[in-house]
């Protein structure tokens, strides 16, 4: 049995050395749990994602079929922002920022600084009941638009009826700095007519049409959610943890920890597939400052994404 990464007394990143695995010549690497009902790959070269994700030999998480990577962002890391900042530009303790302006289109930047980043794979642990890889990026080179050192870490695991993604992020520059953490998973939904997305919100984020936050509305959102608009793009904060999503193939239900507050949903046109994206802030919030969390020198912030399948 292989040894599970540590970390010491303050959780701090211990990186071991790496077990007798290796990712392909794309950098892709597959893990199996145990029982050999759920199947996973990732990309440690598209910043460390789940690149796809099967449940009894159902796709459950895929990329969508008719754009590239650099498009989709699928199954992305959105670290150390969610979503968009405005023109890129922000100020943070006085001073003032700017993030390269990566949106298409547009003058925002998007979906963090991460998503195309080479993670490492530090470990891999397996059991009779599960198995688990760790993977770890550490930024030594940082952008003007965001001149802090960090670590991220990815640990992620498969039990016999879950997928668990956990973050660790450690501040290992001498500064304080801001950030927000989100998930970008596609789900496979043949027919979303027949699907059923449930969670409780009485908010809903107010969006421009570069979807820039604008203001957040009362509202409550009906349950279960109506899936037949052909485009949603829409944002909403979660009265509870709790979203299910069933469809034909597949049930699972979400279980977040209490800092993502924020539920974005998004249907690519012309695709099987919708986003259902947990955000522990929400668009621009380096401005608005929705959801925003400052990491001090040494900290480390942990973070953790669940999927229960209900068979």
């Amino acid at each position: 049995m292989l040894t599970p990464v540590s970390y010491d007394s303050e959780n701090r990143f211990k990186v071991k050395t790496k077990e007798h695995i290796k990712p392909n010549l794309e950098g892709e690497l597959s893990l199996t749990n145990p029982n050999g009902k759920m199947q996973a790959k990732f990309s440690l070269k598209e910043g460390g994602r789940l690149k796809s994700l099967h449940y009894k030999d159902k796709a459950v998480i895929a990329d969508p079929e008719n754009s590239a990577y650099s498009s989709h962002f699928a199954a992305s890391i959105l670290f150390p922002f969610a979503n968009r900042i405005k023109e890129g530009k922000y100020t943070f303790e006085g001073k003032n920022f700017q993030l390269e302006s990566n949106e298409k289109n547009s003058a925002n930047a998007i979906h963090g600084l991460v998503y195309n980043k080479h993670f490492q794979l530090t470990n891999k642990y397996s059991n009779q009941d599960e198995c688990s890889i760790s993977l770890v990026y550490e930024e030594q080179n940082p952008p003007a638009g965001f001149p802090f050192a960090y670590a991220v870490e990815l640990n992620y695991r498969l039990t016999d009826t879950a997928f668990e993604l956990v973050i660790k992020v450690e501040n290992k520059s001498l500064q304080n700095f801001p950030f927000t953490l989100g998930w970008h998973p596609y789900f496979v939904a043949p027919n979303l007519n027949d699907c059923i997305l449930e969670f409780d919100s009485l908010k809903r984020i107010l969006f421009n049409q570069e979807q820039i936050t604008i203001g957040i509305t009362n509202g409550f959102a009906p349950r279960p959610f109506p899936l037949k608009n052909p485009h949603l793009d829409d944002c909403f904060v979660l009265h509870d943890k709790k979203v299910s999503f069933k469809t034909p193939d597949y049930q699972i239900e979400f279980n977040n920890s209490n800092h993502s507050k924020y539920l974005q949903l998004y249907s690519p046109p012309n695709e099987e597939r919708i986003a259902i994206e947990p955000m522990t802030g929400i668009s621009d919030s380096f401005n608005n400052k929705k959801g925003m969390k400052v990491l001090n020198p040494n900290e480390v912030f942990v973070e953790k994404w669940k999927l229960n399948f209900i068979n």
